[in-house]
């Protein structure tokens, strides 16, 4: 269906979700998404694919090839923020899936580096993000530094918060601060259920 690389990028992208979310069958998107990229003569685009497939990929538990798919990204000279962000963001996910909590950080620490890029326009991945941090710090016993940075829980970015005043309420109840649990937790309540 696809004529030329623009083309090619948007109807692979949309054809990954449509198997991968919808259709509930990652296996595909992998195919498409693969099949996509290989054809790709521009790297960066190549790369948006791949991070895609991979995305997919770990599905069905590929979780390496997402960590390595966003170093590449990462290493590329000419991929931007927006793709920086996506190779960050997927790769702290695939980063707590292998239990590996100090690349967690690592990519966290670079995705919250581009959060001021005119580019970054995911306001739920953003509350995202700001959750992982926060149970991450909870996962190696940081409860004073979970609730301590307050660009976890505000709303800068015009992103919610709801997930990031959930985790962090999670931290102030094991710190015995059930105020702070409870106000925590309403937030969230309410942010998640607007």
């Amino acid at each position: 269906i696809a004529e030329d690389s623009s083309d090619l990028r948007s109807v692979a992208l949309a054809m990954g979700q449509i198997y991968g979310f919808y259709c509930n069958r990652p296996d595909e998107a992998v195919r498409v998404l693969a099949a996509a990229a290989e054809r790709m003569t521009d790297e960066p685009t190549r790369l948006e694919l791949e991070m895609e497939r991979v995305l997919f990929g770990s599905m069905l538990g590929r979780y390496a090839d997402v960590l390595e798919t966003a170093e590449a990204i990462l290493e590329h000279p000419r991929c931007d923020a927006e793709a920086r962000w996506t190779a960050c963001t997927n790769a702290s996910w695939a980063a707590v899936q292998l239990i590996d909590l100090r690349r967690v950080h690592e990519y966290l620490d670079i995705a919250f580096g581009l959060l001021d890029d005119q580019s970054i326009d995911r306001a739920g991945e953003i509350d995202l993000i700001r959750g992982v941090r926060i149970n991450v710090l909870v996962e190696e016993g940081h409860l004073t530094e979970a609730l301590a940075c307050e660009n976890f829980t505000d709303q800068s970015h015009n992103s919610p918060n709801g997930l990031a005043q959930f985790a962090a309420s999670q931290a102030a109840w094991m710190k015995g601060d059930m105020i702070t649990a409870r106000s925590l937790a309403d937030g969230a309540v309410e942010q998640l259920g607007a």
